[in-house]
């Protein structure tokens, strides 16, 4: 099911490929969650980069 930019799964909102290309720099770093353990984190510069449990690569 899909409700705005992000689409719902068994595990909550999925990111889109949208979603992660408008994530723009804010005065803090955040994250955007994705599935159990998996998140895009964004930082003040703009950087955006997957982080996730080490067992899940």
């Amino acid at each position: 099911m899909v409700v705005g930019d992000t689409l719902k799964t068994f595990w909550g909102a999925v990111l889109t490929e949208l979603c992660c290309r408008q994530a723009k720099a804010a005065e803090k770093s955040y994250k955007l969650s994705d599935a159990p353990g998996l998140h895009m984190f964004v930082t003040t510069t703009g950087f955006r980069f997957w982080r996730g449990p080490a067992d899940l690569y």
